[in-house]
Order: C-alpha cells, then structure tokens, then sequence
C-alpha cells in the first residue's frame, strides 16, 4: 500500500516528491510530472488492476483447490485488502457530486 500511496506523489512531483520512494523512483526514471486532474483517473487504472489481478488469483486458488484436486501452495489472503474497503465520503465529495449531477435535467442527489 505504500507504494502505491507513493505512486500518486511520483506522478505529481518526480524526483521532487516529499515522499522517499515516489523521490527515489522519481530519480532513477525522470518523467514529466503530471496534472493534478490527471491522478485521479491514473490512479483508478492502478486500483482496477490490482482488484482484477486478486480476483484472477483467487479463481485459480479455487479451481486448483476444487477442481483439480491440487494442494494450494499461494498465499490465500488478499494481497492488498485495503483495495476493496470503501470508504465515506466527505461533505465537500457530496457538495461536489452534487454539483456535477444531473441537477439540469431535474436528477438531482439529496
């Protein structure tokens, strides 16, 4: 989780990153640094992957396990549990969905 928490400061700053492991990344393969507004959908691409990537491992634990017969010799906790925990949305997420929603066409969020 660290270094993925480290990925959105390597995105944002590089080699200047207050973070140790986005700065040493950011030092061994420089980059142009990123908008702000661009974070938020490359870091979803991340999280999307890694969710996939654990539903895929858990699947093949599974048929190896039951349909193979096959003694499971993988780690059978999730790698990252923290991907699939949601969390509450903050009063200025809310008034800011609220904004962007279909308030015009009469759907708005209460």
């Amino acid at each position: 989780m660290e270094v993925l928490e480290a990925y959105g400061d390597y995105l944002l700053f590089g080699s200047e990153a207050a973070h140790p492991i986005a700065q040493a990344v950011g030092v061994a393969n420089p980059h142009r640094t990123n908008k702000p507004s661009s974070l938020v959908p490359k870091l979803a691409a991340v999280r999307l992957f890694l969710r996939l990537s654990e539903r895929v491992r858990k699947e093949l634990l599974e048929r190896s396990r039951f349909q193979l017969g096959l003694p499971v010799t993988a780690a059978t906790d999730d790698l990252l549990p923290e991907l699939g925990r949601a969390r509450p949305l903050k009063q200025a997420e809310i008034r800011a969905l609220r904004a962007r929603s279909m308030e015009r066409k009469g759907n708005c969020i209460r």
